[in-house]
């Protein structure tokens, strides 16, 4: 699940998710902003767009937070279930503000 929260001084919002939640992030915004020549009009919106793109696919490589958080599984279950799995997920988190402005 993607998450979003605001920033500290509230400038912006922190965005966080797994590998797979970002990268289908990343994939529906490239789809949304489309090819240079479909909207020109839009050009302004559509660089906005694309700078959380390069966020999000910089966060996915490792160059913003990285914390690992729990996700339900114990001793208990993994016995219940006879599975081994770890009992932490890996998430990924990135700031999106520009210039002071948030993007969203």
């Amino acid at each position: 699940m993607l998450y979003a929260k605001t920033t500290p001084n509230y400038a912006g919002v922190i965005i966080s998710g797994d590998y797979r939640e970002l990268d289908a992030l990343y994939m529906a915004l490239h789809m949304i902003v489309g090819n240079e020549s479909d909207y020109r009009k839009y050009e302004g919106p559509r660089l906005r767009v694309l700078g959380v793109c390069y966020d999000i696919r910089h966060a996915i490589m490792g160059d913003g937070e990285i914390e690992f958080v729990d996700n339900g599984m114990d001793e208990f279950k993994m016995k219940l279930l006879e599975v081994v799995t770890p009992t932490k997920n890996l998430q990924f988190s990135f700031n999106a503000v520009v210039s002071g402005v948030p993007y969203f």
